[in-house]
């Protein structure tokens, strides 16, 4: 015998109620549905998006694409820490990224040397984001680039921590090791570059500016003996130039992975092939920006590896 469903009738709308319905329906709904639209759209941007976290116990190194210039993002679950602002035209693409990832507070700001490329988007980032310290030195240059940053310094209320020699700053589960090679400021602008060691856990990553051969023979000769130069990760000087990156420095920093930070078809030649023969020399994994946009490598605290 068929089995017998029963269930609760839903009583007819009234003819009465049903008329209004057809007379006002159409009026009204063509007004209201983009109100609805609205609010459902500004939801789902009020809700966090956790695929933009860091998840926990790891650190993410991100390398921006920004065309001809450096801007480096170092971020763990309670701590971030940007390395150079790219350039004045870059600096858009720059702020839309941190928006993106969910950054609003920058807990250090570490500008390597007062060269536009690297310092462009400084007084955008300290004007629009919660930045608590500024990590840079006055080395007298007086172009307007440089003159926006140090007045855009002191208007955000940022710390002004001037390095000197090698001194250890922690952020958030990062130890970071800034070292300043030259006393007095080079008549060669690349070579005042702060050099910026970032150790998690067991992994680490330099960040070389963009100095050039004459930083490269000081580390070299003061800092060979110990582990400083011995790195998982390696930001390539000067954007990866046959200036920067001798042999024998990529042979003391034998990297895993190496980063180049260059725009697409630039007339510098960067990365030089001398540089990318000599990495490809030591087993070395080349990431470029010009080739790959942004380049995002994470590390769980004991290995380093290619990110999403």
């Amino acid at each position: 015998m068929a089995e017998t469903v029963t269930g609760r009738a839903h009583p007819a709308l009234p003819s009465a109620a049903r008329r209004v319905l057809r007379r006002v329906f159409p009026r009204v709904f063509p007004r209201v549905f983009p109100c609805i639209l609205l609010a459902a759209v500004l939801v789902l941007c009020l809700v966090p998006d956790d695929s933009r976290a860091v998840a926990p116990g790891t650190a993410e190194f991100i390398f921006f694409d920004v065309g001809q210039g450096d801007a480096s993002l170092i971020r763990t679950e309670s701590g971030c820490v940007l390395i150079d602002t790219g350039t004045n035209l870059s600096e858009d693409t720059l702020a839309a990224s941190l928006e993106w990832l969910g950054v609003r507070r920058i807990d250090c700001l570490i500008l390597t040397h007062a060269h536009e490329d690297h310092i462009g988007g400084a007084d955008r980032i300290l004007r629009d984001f919660d930045v608590r310290a500024v990590i840079a030195r006055d080395t007298g240059e007086t172009d307007a680039a440089t003159r926006r940053l140090w007045d855009a310094v002191r208007a955000s209320g940022a710390e002004q921590v001037t390095p000197a020699g090698i001194t250890t700053y922690t952020v958030g589960g990062l130890c970071l090791d800034v070292a300043v090679p030259f006393a007095e400021p080079q008549s060669a602008g690349n070579d005042n570059s702060l050099i910026v060691r970032v150790r998690f856990g067991e992994t680490t990553f330099l960040y070389m500016g963009d100095a050039e051969a004459a930083t490269e023979q000081v580390l070299l000769a003061r800092l060979a003996d110990g582990d400083f130069l011995d790195c998982d990760g390696l930001k390539l000087g000067h954007h990866g130039s046959d200036s920067s990156s001798g042999s024998a420095f990529l042979r003391a920093v034998s990297p895993r992975y190496a980063v180049a930070s260059a725009g697409g078809g630039n007339s510098f030649g960067h990365p030089h092939a001398r540089v990318l023969a000599d990495l490809e020399a030591l087993d070395c994994t080349c990431l470029r920006t010009d080739a790959s946009g942004t380049v995002v490598l994470v590390s769980d605290g004991r290995t380093l590896r290619v990110g999403p």
